[in-house]
């Protein structure tokens, strides 16, 4: 299976909502490298002692690329720090295939057919991230894939060394 992101699919819509205990992220769309900068930053923010879980919700996410991928490691190795958990659910079959191919549904905790309450959603701007910015959250999700999984230092091992010229490493 190869990695085939719809250029036509609609953008990234990022909608949230706190309750109690949890931050719920829906996403909307293709959740590309640019999502994930929105995404990481606004959890990165949110997160205090009174957030025990996030929640991220795929129902109408269409795509992912591997930096959003590899963002969701990111994000669950910061919130094991904290103690929180995330979950990610309600993800279609296609999605699925994706985390499976880059080793991602190994690490991450994903439950299908979650009822999520009503709540109501703000969406989130898109931003943008400082280049340099841009470019660490990328490659710091491109390691955490080849850590899932070896095999993924293969796909991509050219586009890290990219990455390294891009940012005079």
């Amino acid at each position: 299976m190869t990695l085939n992101i719809d250029k036509k699919a609609p953008k990234a819509k990022i909608k949230a909502a706190c309750s109690a205990d949890a931050i719920l992220i829906k996403m909307i769309g293709l959740s590309d490298m640019n999502a994930a900068v929105v995404l990481y930053d606004f959890i990165e923010r949110c997160m205090s002692d009174i957030f025990k879980r996030v929640i991220i919700d795929l129902t109408e996410c269409t795509g992912m690329d591997s930096t959003f991928m590899g963002t969701i490691l990111s994000l669950s190795t910061l919130l094991k720090r904290k103690p929180a958990s995330l979950v990610v659910c309600n993800v279609c079959a296609d999605n699925k295939a994706l985390f499976k191919m880059l080793g991602v549904d190994l690490i991450i905790n994903i439950c299908d057919d979650v009822q999520i309450p009503e709540l109501e959603l703000i969406s989130m701007p898109s931003i943008i991230a400082n280049p340099k910015k841009r470019i660490k959250l990328i490659k710091k999700a491109h390691k955490l894939l080849i850590a899932a999984d070896n095999s993924n230092r293969e796909r991509f091992g050219s586009f890290m060394a990219a990455l390294d010229l891009e940012m005079g490493e």
